[in-house]
């Protein structure tokens, strides 16, 4: 069995990643790729390495471009995935976006953050949010998932089981994320040329202005029950790749992390792709080109907080490898295929 495949915004980090993971997937069959920068070259003059797929011809990025596919990945920047995902669907094709335009449930709150009406909230109940560890069910019978944001996976699944299960504080969670540069995307900026990179660590979107904060923070409610205040402090690093953040949480009592660990080993016990970190710190390289997430917790002497490390690569479970997962789940594959 073969499921026909189609990439939109296939030359940018995310699209690239997607093709070279991909390839490898045994019931996989790519039928089109488009690139608007790159419209009539072939895969292989972009990503030489390619063992499959090679003469693939890159064609315009237009709905109709979209032809006789079962899925169709949108990797394309907000406000770009309406147009794909309404002509998608009337073809009865489902569609995983990589995108912000269909993270919310809410379409009021992706308009607080992007500055921009949401044009087909008919299409949210349609939409599953592509977290699998809390949302596998919806994502099996979903037509779209709205694959999470890069930092959001990191801290929901850092945070979830703890404020789920009463540990924590909601009012006060505090993160600190260091990102590689591929985070911020191909197109280059006064923030990611070479020179402002290198040897330098850039703060961002900080306290609560970054678009990622409502993300986190709907998801957080809508599990929860909880109104959670998120200060959120993102960083670019001069690496390639992987996420590291730090979160601070305050305990609602003095809980021994041992306990903690139990309450993490509940939830992600069976999970094949969060590991629990407990007798090391986890690092960038251990997840890069990985769709893993490591997790440690240290719990400061004499005092009344958490510290939680959650550590993934944004290119992989921040991104295309969890749509890669969310896709699994979606055509009842083995979760883990081409994966691991």
């Amino acid at each position: 069995m073969k499921i026909k495949v189609g990439i939109v915004g296939a030359t940018g980090y995310t699209g690239e990643e997607l093709i070279k993971t991909l390839q490898y997937h045994p019931y996989v069959e790519l039928s089109f790729a488009t690139s608007n920068s790159h419209t009539g070259k072939k895969l292989s003059e972009l990503f030489p390495s390619l063992s499959k797929w090679r003469n693939l011809s890159l064609i315009e990025s237009k709905p109709e471009s979209i032809g006789d596919v079962d899925v169709v990945f949108l990797c394309l920047p907000a406000g770009e995935s309406f147009k794909f995902a309404k002509y998608a669907i009337s073809q009865n094709i489902k569609v995983i976006d990589l995108g912000p335009d269909f993270r919310f449930l809410n379409p009021s709150n992706y308009q607080i953050w992007y500055n921009t009406e949401h044009t087909l909230p008919e299409l949210l109940e349609k939409t599953a949010y592509g977290l699998p560890e809390f949302f596998r069910d919806k994502i099996k019978n979903a037509q779209i998932i709205a694959n999470p944001g890069c930092y959001p996976t990191s801290i929901l699944l850092g945070t979830l089981p703890l404020l789920i299960e009463n540990v924590i504080e909601a009012d006060c969670i505090i993160s600190d994320s260091k990102s590689g540069m591929t985070g911020a995307g191909k197109t280059p900026s006064q923030r990611t040329h070479f020179v402002s990179a290198n040897e330098n660590i850039n703060l961002y979107s900080p306290g609560r202005s970054h678009r990622h904060v409502g993300e986190i923070e709907e998801k957080l409610f809508l599990l929860t029950g909880k109104n959670t205040k998120v200060l959120f402090n993102p960083q670019t690093v001069p690496v390639n790749r992987g996420i590291l953040s730090t979160i601070y949480c305050k305990l609602k009592e003095n809980t021994d992390k041992n306990i903690v660990y139990n309450i993490y080993e509940h939830y992600y016990g069976n999970e094949p792709f969060v590991r629990l970190a407990k007798d090391f710190y986890p690092d960038l390289h251990i997840v890069q080109n990985t769709n893993y997430c490591y997790i440690h917790i240290l719990q400061p002497e004499s005092t009344q907080f958490l510290v939680i490390v959650s550590v993934i690569d944004n290119l992989g479970k921040g991104a295309s490898k969890q749509a890669i997962q969310n896709f699994n789940i979606m055509f009842d594959l083995e979760e883990t295929t081409c994966l691991i």
